[in-house]
C-alpha cells in the first residue's frame, strides 16, 4: 500500500463508522482497532516485499563467519 492508498482507506472507514449511530466510546475503540489492523497489514506487506526480491539479502548482511 502507498502511503495516499492508507490515507483514502483510512478516510473511507473513518466515514462509514461516522454513519453508524454508536456511543464515543465504542466508534473511538473500533477506530483504534482499524489502526491497528492497518499496521499489521502493512507489516505483512513489508515482509512480503522483502522475500519477493531476487537475489536479494532478506534481513541480515551475510558476514565472513557465517
Amino acid at each position: 500500500m502507498n502511503p495516499n492508498h492508507n490515507v483514502n482507506f483510512a478516510s473511507s472507514i473513518e466515514r462509514q463508522i461516522a454513519s453508524i449511530n454508536v456511543s464515543q466510546n465504542l466508534r473511538q475503540q473500533v477506530l483504534h482497532e482499524v489502526r491497528i489492523a492497518g499496521q499489521i497489514v502493512g507489516a505483512v506487506e513489508w515482509v512480503c516485499g522483502r522475500f519477493k526480491r531476487p537475489n536479494a539479502d532478506v534481513f541480515a548482511k551475510p558476514s565472513p563467519k557465517y
